[in-house]
């Protein structure tokens, strides 16, 4: 009360749409945060966001500045969604009356009734929450994040609530458990069961509801087992195809090299028998074929050597013939 001022414009917007219940928090500091609902992004004004806006040096001016970005901003949207208080409950009665801010050195906390549901269904009204600077999200790593299933892995995950009960899951069934440390930090050490090739998910929730997920791939699996199987036994199947069409061809040529030899030696009897069966210049007595191969040994040897000879050369054509069926 050392100081009072005449009204101040906060809103920076240059429309003249309605802005109202505006919610006050002084921070230990001394900043003054201010929260209300505006309907300056309806033209018709029936649904309201909220907005945002604060002051350094007890009202003289009005906006902060965003420092992760380095931009002065004069004041702020909160919602991303709008609500119609007609459709919320009660039917839009009362619902500015729920508004509420808090702040530290630091932060600004904003709640109110949010009627964003109500477009999609029936009256419906929850609690809308925000602050000033982004909560930021829990993320997992992997290590190591890809590899064989039936390995042993570690998660490392932080930006969990510290204290708190957390669980691990691989493809959504629940694997381990365990408690975050005061940092919000959690390690931990899970097996991935053996399953098909590709990503699979680990994710990680703690018992506030914050939740982080990434991917294993496995690198060999089930499926690739079975496949790396089918293609032995495609190899085995052409080889010994190969094999047995390779002995075939090599008896084959054998045959035909040896039906060769025979069929020479045959020749070169055949000769033989024919320059002993030539006829003697004095003509003796007539004499039988049993009385000739008795008096000539040499004749007898050949006769018996060329039916050797013709029976190998037919046995031979025969087992040839069979070979190449």
């Amino acid at each position: 009360g050392n100081r009072w001022s005449r009204p101040k414009r906060l809103n920076q917007d240059d429309t003249n749409a309605a802005q109202f219940f505006p919610a006050i928090a002084v921070s230990p500091n001394g900043r003054i945060n201010v929260m209300w609902g505006d309907f300056r992004d309806d033209p018709v004004e029936t649904s309201y966001h909220i907005y945002y806006t604060a002051s350094e040096d007890g009202g003289d001016n009005w906006g902060f500045t965003n420092e992760e970005l380095g931009l002065d901003i004069g004041d702020a949207r909160v919602t991303d969604f709008p609500t119609n208080p007609n459709k919320a409950f009660p039917q839009g009665l009362f619902i500015g009356d729920y508004f509420s801010i808090a702040a530290t050195d630091e932060e600004a906390y904003m709640v109110w009734a949010d009627g964003r549901l109500a477009e999609f269904g029936g009256t419906n009204q929850k609690i809308g929450f925000a602050r000033k600077q982004q909560v930021s999200q829990p993320e997992i790593f992997l290590s190591p994040n890809a590899g064989p299933g039936g390995e042993t892995i570690t998660v490392q995950g932080h930006g969990f609530q510290p204290d708190l009960e957390y669980y691990l899951l691989v493809s959504g069934s629940t694997v381990a458990t365990g408690r975050s440390n005061a940092e919000g930090r959690i390690t931990a050490s899970v097996f991935i069961p053996i399953s098909g090739e590709g990503p699979h998910q680990v994710s990680l929730v703690d018992g506030s509801g914050n939740f982080a997920s990434s991917s294993f791939y496995m690198e060999f699996g089930f499926d690739n087992i079975k496949t790396e199987l089918d293609n032995l036994n495609e190899q085995i199947q052409a080889l010994n195809a190969g094999n047995a069409t390779s002995r075939l061809n090599q008896q084959a040529s054998f045959e035909a090299d040896r039906l060769a030899a025979l069929e020479s030696d045959l020749a070169t009897v055949k000769g033989l028998l024919q320059a002993q069966a030539a006829p003697a210049p004095v003509v003796a007595e007539p004499v039988t074929i049993a009385g000739f191969l008795a008096g000539n040994a040499n004749a007898m040897w050949g006769l018996m050597a060329l039916a050797g000879l013709v029976l190998g050369i037919v046995f031979s054509r025969l087992k040839l013939d069979r070979h190449r069926e």
